[in-house]
């Protein structure tokens, strides 16, 4: 769970589980992110997801009170990549203070894979 708010009544905690899912919708719906990808660790299996699974290509970790936001995405060849990985990088950023302001947040994005689109 990320911390949110603590105050003298309570806390407020939200799900590594939702934040995932904004920067997801937020990370596809950018120019030329052709789909995610989900990383199997152990295996060392990646999987193309497509938009529809846009939550499955994001890890969320929470430490020393900042959530790290890692957005794995496969671009579409022939843009620029250093441009749409930072609009990548600022659209989810926009999204997730949208939807969970006053949270500390660092959100990286790796380019796992390009496909070349007709």
């Amino acid at each position: 769970m990320v911390e949110l708010k603590v105050t003298q009544e309570g806390k407020i905690d939200i799900s590594e589980n939702l934040v995932s899912k904004v920067a997801g919708k937020a990370a596809v719906e950018c120019y030329g992110v052709v789909g995610m990808v989900s990383k199997n660790f152990k295996e060392g299996i990646q999987k193309f997801l497509g938009k529809e699974q846009y939550d499955k290509g994001i890890e969320v970790v929470y430490k020393d009170g900042v959530c790290e936001i890692n957005v794995h995405v496969i671009l579409a060849y022939g843009g620029k990549i250093d441009a749409i990985a930072q609009n990548i990088m600022d659209q989810v950023s926009y999204a997730v203070e949208h939807y969970i302001p006053h949270m500390d947040k660092v959100v990286n994005i790796f380019v796992d894979d390009i496909a070349i689109v007709n």
